[in-house]
């Protein structure tokens, strides 16, 4: 197949003004809401890009979502490092990393945005500011729903393998789209046996995530896996395969 359209993601605006690169964007992942509108995660940058992908260059990008509310008082970087977004109902998650030089400097969080007219939605009214919903772990990896939509489960990698100190401190747990809060019990990467990549819903509770296991002594080499995992009981099942270098699982 051909490529119909290309969109250019270029920055935009005096708000991009001493970033240090003049074109960095980095998007990560992309929600289709129509034929006309579609939101981008843009990694390096701290909005997320709003495009009609029924037109084609610089024409095709429409708007933006500011994310800068959702900012930690920790988080000293340009960007807050957004890396998934999915969609329940009538409502958009965002997953955000919160990293400095790809160090967490505190738990990932989940900007959540009406997907009608693209607000941002605060998850705790009762606090100063709009509030993002708060994750237990660090440094959001990957975020699916379950099958039926009733769960949002994400996958977080904590201090990733090449950032010192090589610590297994991620996990997996779910999150509720209706009451915006972390639910029921988690999967660590102890259990595991790695650092957190990719994620897969077989059905409400069972999955199979991406591990990877640097080799002793030699960071240059991984033994990465395809593990079981069961939500319900917090168990790790089978090890479905192993190979020096696995990139991403779908379903």
């Amino acid at each position: 197949p051909a490529i119909a359209r290309s969109i250019p993601l270029r920055m935009m605006g005096a708000a991009d003004a001493g970033a240090p690169m003049p074109y960095s964007v980095n998007p990560y992942d992309v929600l289709t809401l129509s034929p006309t509108r579609a939101v981008v995660v843009q990694y390096a940058l701290p909005r997320l890009g709003v495009i009609d992908p029924s037109r084609d260059g610089a024409a095709g990008v429409t708007g933006s979502v500011d994310l800068t509310p959702l900012r930690s008082a920790a988080d000293m970087d340009g960007s807050l490092e957004a890396s998934s977004i999915v969609r329940v109902g009538g409502s958009i998650f965002v997953s955000l990393q919160n990293l400095n030089s790809y160090v967490p400097v505190t738990n990932g969080t989940l900007a959540v945005i009406n997907a009608s007219d693209l607000s941002l939605v605060d998850v705790d009214p009762a606090a100063t500011g709009v509030q993002p919903v708060q994750l237990t772990g660090r440094n959001p990896v990957s975020m699916v729903t379950t099958p039926s939509g009733a769960s949002i489960v994400v996958a977080e990698a904590g201090v990733v393998a090449f950032s010192p100190p090589q610590t297994l401190d991620g996990r997996i747990e779910r999150v509720d789209p209706a009451t915006r809060r972390v639910q029921g019990m988690s999967v660590s990467e102890t259990a595991l046996g790695g650092d957190l990549g990719s994620i897969v819903m077989l059905d409400e509770s069972r999955g199979w995530a991406i591990v990877s296991r640097l080799a002793m002594g030699d960071a240059s080499v991984a033994d990465n896996r395809v593990v079981e995992f069961n939500l319900a009981t917090g168990t790790v099942g089978s090890t479905i395969v192993t190979a020096g270098s696995l990139a991403g699982i779908a379903r």
